[in-house]
């Protein structure tokens, strides 16, 4: 086994959450310290609604992948992209720690448009980004950062990709994320059962289907948030059907969007992972859309039957 001592031996995914409970009782600092890993400073695990510190759990979980074996030494490999790869071909979400996804995280804490000094007050006490000794001026890096992906804002050099935030007025921003419109779109363009939202409409015999424009970037941070295990059922479609099911899952808007028109929605609270059958199930009464619990009491009916 010496010449296997690689992260890419680990093949079960159930290595990893093994040593994710170990880390849960310890405590990180505890467990950093008994496997002699330092804390991460830019790639993390988010599992739960947790994170964790990426190159420190994959080492470690070699112990559980290979009883007989001692865990991976800090010092035996490298942590950055590689153990990024490795824990996302096993179906976890891991993110990087930057100052842009620091913003982001701190708009959906705040859940308002905030100023510089509320945005750096939320990333410092929830530890969403560690600022170096360079980082004499906070305010000002944060306010850079997001004057870099604003969409309202003009720079000397032009900068291109998507745009996350928007400015309000002089120190205050929100993030852009969070706005999605509704429109009507003929029956005829639907493509995904994903956008779909029904309700009946004139007779009894007739009924018009309207879609309701998503944003693809909050199903995006849903994910990252939740997770992409159902939260009704808990089927997860990588652990059913292998790579073919990878980072799969449909996103469900907890108030749907054909009651609320055009809002606000927050990833955090309004949205929410479903798979195919469970989304289905909670639409399938066109006058009535289940609550999650609703669904749950019904699985749970079904499953004590």
């Amino acid at each position: 086994m010496k010449n296997n001592r690689t992260i890419n031996s680990i093949k079960n995914k159930n290595s990893i959450i093994q040593t994710i409970k170990e880390y849960d009782e310890l405590g990180k600092e505890n467990f950093l310290s008994k496997y002699g890993y330092g804390e991460a400073t830019t790639y993390y695990i988010e599992h739960n609604n947790k994170e964790y510190d990426s190159k420190a759990i994959i080492g470690v979980s070699f112990k559980y992948e290979y009883p007989t074996e001692k865990p991976l030494l800090n010092s035996e490999f490298n942590g950055g992209i590689p153990v990024e790869k490795k824990l996302q071909s096993l179906g976890f979400i891991v993110y990087k720690k930057t100052i842009n996804n620091a913003v982001i995280k701190a708009f959906h804490v705040l859940q308002k448009p905030s100023t510089i000094e509320e945005i750096r007050e939320t990333i410092i006490s929830n530890s969403f980004y560690i600022f170096g000794a360079q980082d004499k001026n906070i305010n000002d890096v944060i306010r850079n950062q997001i004057d870099r992906y604003c969409d309202n804002v003009e720079r000397k050099y032009h900068i291109g990709g998507v745009k996350y935030f928007t400015k309000i007025k002089t120190n205050l921003y929100d993030l852009l994320d969070n706005i999605i419109k509704a429109k009507t779109i003929a029956p005829k363009e639907i493509k995904d059962l994903d956008d779909l939202e029904s309700k009946p409409e004139g007779k009894k015999t007739q009924r018009y289907t309207t879609v309701y424009e998503r944003d693809p970037k909050l199903r995006e941070t849903a994910i990252k948030i939740h997770g992409t295990t159902c939260k009704a059922c808990g089927f997860n479609f990588f652990d059913t059907y292998g790579e073919h099911g990878k980072d799969y899952i449909q996103v469900h808007h907890i108030k749907p969007l054909s009651e609320t028109k055009e809002t606000k929605v927050n990833p955090k609270t309004d949205l929410i992972p479903l798979c195919a059958n469970c989304h289905v199930i909670i639409h399938r009464k066109k006058d009535k859309t289940l609550t999650i619990e609703e669904l749950k009491n019904k699985i749970k009916k079904d499953e004590d039957g």
